[in-house]
């Protein structure tokens, strides 16, 4: 599960004074609305923005909020490989960078990473190699963001004999039920950003799942049942 302790923290902190958040799960953007006795903003550099920057205030806010997210493009040469979302985010934390500094990752016509202001500089000088690929980063801007079809997911389709987490993480990851299962077991598995240690746990259609090294999920719908009464499933995979 998410910290709750620290997000308690966040909460105590923004009695005191406005408080600017680093990057926030969905999950624990959703704890933050569920607390009424604060005024909280959350960041909307895009339309489909998902890791969120939140502003945190005992009082209204009337003038527009710098919520200090910067943009960086990426250029890599795209013939020779093809970096994907965990690819980028590998590197990152190679570099000893916590992904609450990081924001969405955009793999598009053109590749986009969002971070905090402060780690911007960090990563163009020191951020030379993803995937065995030279790139290079440069600032951007939210209409260059703007002017991309942003899509960070794929279509796929899989068979599970069931709806169980470890049959989906199975599927999903290429490994056997018994991997599966030590994954989930090991704390390597979110769903909707809660971790989940319960192999035959229940998921439900527009659930989002989270496999360490593998990347994330949507379970969308059911597709057909095959013949031997196995379920056809349609998932949104990240890139």
């Amino acid at each position: 599960m998410f910290n709750v302790d620290r997000l308690e923290n966040l909460v105590k902190n923004g009695l005191n004074k406005n408080l600017l958040t680093k990057f926030l799960s969905i999950e624990e953007q959703k704890y933050l609305q569920s607390i009424k006795y604060l005024k909280i903003y959350f960041s909307n550099t895009y339309p489909e923005e998902e890791r969120k920057r939140a502003y945190l205030a005992s009082e209204d806010i009337d003038e527009p909020i710098d919520f200090k997210i910067a943009i960086l493009e990426f250029f890599y040469p795209e013939g020779f490989v093809q970096i994907s979302h965990r690819d980028v985010l590998g590197a990152l934390v190679s570099l000893g960078i916590k992904r609450e500094v990081v924001g969405d990752i955009i793999i598009s016509s053109r590749n986009f990473i969002l971070v905090i202001e402060e780690m911007a500089d960090f990563i163009i000088n020191n951020l030379s190699m993803i995937k065995n690929a030279k790139v290079q980063f440069q600032k951007a801007t939210v209409d260059d963001l703007l002017t991309v079809e942003i899509n960070n997911y794929f279509e796929d389709q899989i068979i599970v004999s069931s709806l169980r987490l470890d049959n989906i993480v199975s599927e999903v990851s290429n490994i056997s039920r018994a991997k599966a299962c030590e994954m989930i077991n090991n704390q390597l598995v979110k769903v909707n950003g809660i971790i989940k240690t319960n192999p035959s746990g229940r998921i439900a259609y527009d659930d989002i799942i989270s496999i360490r090294g593998i990347g994330r999920i949507i379970i969308k719908e059911e597709l057909k049942k095959t013949k031997k009464d196995k379920t056809v499933l349609r998932i949104l995979k990240t890139k």
